[in-house]
C-alpha cells in the first residue's frame, strides 16, 4: 500500500471521532468573542483574489469525507503559517471554499487552524482543542492537528465540526 493509501485508511479510521466534533450550540462568551474576532479578520477573504494576494494557495483537489457525509470543500493553505505551532484566531492557516455552480466563484465557507504534530498533546485554542493528530493527505503534508470554524456556511453538525454536510465536491471530469 502506498503512503497516501495508509494516510487515507488512517483518516477513515478517525471519521467516527471527527464527525461528532463541534456538535452543539456555542454559548461560552470567550468562544463567541473568538468567533467574532475570526469573522472580522477573515471576511475580506470572501474575495478569493484577496486570499491569493495574502499567500493562500489551493490544495490539489476538493476535500470530502470518504463516507460522503460532508466536505471541507476547496482548501486554501497559508503555507508559512502552517509550519508554526501558534494559533492566532485572526490569522487562520486554512480557508475553506464551497464550490459553486454556473461558473460562479467559490464561496468562503469556513476557516481552519493547522498545527504540525511534533509529538505534543492536542494544542488548545480559545475555541477548544484541535482534532488529531491527522495524517498528511497530500505529498509533503505532515501529520497535524486541525480545528475548523464554519462561520460563512451553515453546518448542521455544528459550528466547529470537522466536515460540513452542506458542502459538496463536484464529480471529477472523466
Amino acid at each position: 500500500m502506498t503512503r497516501a493509501g495508509y494516510a487515507t485508511v488512517a483518516l477513515v479510521a478517525l471519521m467516527p471521532f471527527l464527525a461528532g466534533c463541534g456538535a452543539g450550540k456555542i454559548t461560552d462568551p470567550e468562544k463567541l468573542q473568538g468567533l467574532d474576532t475570526i469573522r472580522a479578520a477573515v471576511s475580506k477573504y470572501k474575495s478569493l483574489p484577496v486570499a491569493l494576494g495574502d499567500g493562500y494557495r489551493p490544495l490539489p483537489k476538493c476535500v470530502e469525507d470518504s463516507s460522503g457525509s460532508g466536505a471541507l470543500g476547496l482548501e486554501y493553505l497559508q503555507l508559512g503559517r502552517s509550519r508554526d505551532r501558534t494559533i492566532n484566531l485572526a490569522r487562520p492557516e486554512q480557508l475553506f471554499y464551497a464550490p459553486q455552480t454556473g461558473g460562479r466563484p467559490p464561496a468562503l465557507a469556513g476557516v481552519g487552524y493547522f498545527v504540525p504534530d511534533e509529538g505534543q498533546k492536542p494544542p488548545a485554542s480559545p475555541l477548544g482543542h484541535l482534532d488529531g493528530p491527522i495524517p498528511g493527505q497530500f505529498f509533503g503534508e505532515p501529520a497535524h492537528f486541525e480545528l475548523h470554524a464554519w462561520l460563512f456556511r451553515k453546518n448542521p453538525d455544528g459550528l466547529l465540526a470537522f466536515f460540513n454536510p452542506e458542502i459538496d465536491c463536484p464529480d471529477p471530469p472523466h
